[in-house]
């Protein structure tokens, strides 16, 4: 087995673990698990510098396309379609704590809604004012 051919499959090796991941951080973002997910992302790091590395080495052992074998040219491909499911696991991901981002600051809307809405006085012209109660109240 010639040592491009081995860069080939430890880089399918490495895609297929970073595609297994950004399931894993799709599921955890929908539940909202800030542990896990603080975890995972630390393992995701470490595949992604393992990817990076491996394709410094892949860059090194590059040749043409006429001079690869029929099977370098299939883990090539194979390389090739991972990597773009992961760019879109990765943008449905981004999406995913987009939208989880919103419904905490709706959250964060209501919450601070409703505290006003205890603390609410009338101003000396009779309109409604949120804020401290007795704020203005000296001993």
């Amino acid at each position: 087995m010639s040592d491009l051919t081995a860069a080939l499959e430890q880089q399918l090796t490495l895609l297929k673990a970073l595609e297994a991941n950004l399931q894993r951080e799709l599921e955890l973002v929908v539940a909202r698990d800030a542990e896990s997910l603080l975890t995972l992302v630390d393992e995701k790091s470490g595949l992604l510098e393992q990817l990076a590395e491996n394709d410094a080495s892949l860059q090194k052992l590059r040749a043409p396309e006429s001079e690869l074998s029929e099977e370098q040219l299939t883990l090539a491909h194979q390389g090739k379609e991972l990597l773009q499911k992961c760019q879109h696991q990765t943008e449905v991901n981004a999406a995913a704590v987009e939208k989880n981002q919103i419904r905490l600051q709706r959250l964060r809307n209501v919450m601070l809604a409703v505290r006003n809405k205890e603390s609410l006085t009338y101003t000396n012209k009779g309109k409604t004012q949120g804020g401290m109660l007795g704020s203005g109240v000296k001993a």
